[in-house]
């Protein structure tokens, strides 16, 4: 059974162990405020503890109530449970903080789907996101080293690290990453990137043709693609698309000496 009522501020023990603050929060940053209109607008979540109550959901609400000067709040107060369900309800709680950095919350996503054995269908019905948002954020842990910092400090979206991320080449990813951020390309723009040069980088394994050279930083990128015939690397713009009757492009397909 459970029953909502007010409840003293000094009654209230914090979760153990607290939810991590934000790397980026300085030690006296204040919480968000509980409602910008002055009142809470959903309770918190305690169980009791002797004559105390332990914070289950609403740490940080609470917390902000605090600052304000606030003596009490309302709590619905629920029947202990065991301490694999609460903490799984801490961790649903933590992952609405507005302030999580992406990769912050990739790892509370681990936590519930390995700690806690929960599937992604279970885990999006516990934090109330997509299926794809859970997908995507786990998919976070597996970025290489150098794009997992960017996307914690918000210099490049997820979508845009999922795409450079596909590039295993260090030199190149770094590149292209940079040149993503300072031009503040989209992530559609990116994967395009990235797509060419799986496309440039396959090719030339297969006939040992030179990788194609780096666009200029300062001007507008150029892709390079290989010609399908001579094997040499032109721009993008530069190459044609033929259609061709499957007799000719036998023809076409015969070796000759000198390219056509």
């Amino acid at each position: 059974m459970t029953e909502t009522r007010q409840l003293s501020l000094a009654a209230l023990d914090p979760p153990a162990p607290p939810p991590p603050p934000h790397p980026d929060q300085t030690r006296n940053s204040p919480p968000p405020h509980p409602n910008p209109a002055g009142g809470l607008i959903n309770p918190i979540l305690v169980e009791p503890t002797g004559e105390r109550f332990t914070i289950i959901a609403g740490d940080q609400r609470a917390r902000a109530a605090h600052l304000l000067g606030w003596t009490h709040i309302n709590a619905t107060i629920r029947e202990p449970t065991n301490h694999h369900q609460t903490t799984q309800l801490r961790l649903a709680e933590n992952l609405q903080r507005s302030d999580l950095s992406p990769i912050e919350e990739a790892r509370e996503l681990y936590q519930l789907q390995h700690d806690h054995h929960k599937t992604i269908p279970q885990i999006a019905r516990l934090v109330r996101r997509r299926e794809l948002w859970v997908e995507q954020r786990l998919a976070l842990l597996l970025l290489p080293d150098d794009l997992g910092p960017l996307v914690h400090q918000r210099q490049l979206a997820i979508a845009a690290a999922l795409a450079l991320a596909r590039c295993d080449d260090e030199r190149h990813r770094n590149y292209l990453t940079q040149y993503a951020i300072n031009e503040g390309a989209s992530a559609h723009t990116i994967a395009m990137w990235v797509e060419s040069w799986r496309l440039t980088h396959n090719l030339a394994q297969s006939t040992g043709a030179p990788p194609p050279p780096l666009f200029a930083p300062s001007g507008a990128p150029v892709v390079y693609m290989q010609c399908s015939t001579c094997h040499a690397q032109f721009p993008h713009t530069d190459l044609r698309i033929a259609r061709h009757c499957d007799a000719c492009l036998e023809i076409l397909n015969q070796p000759t000496s000198t390219p056509p």
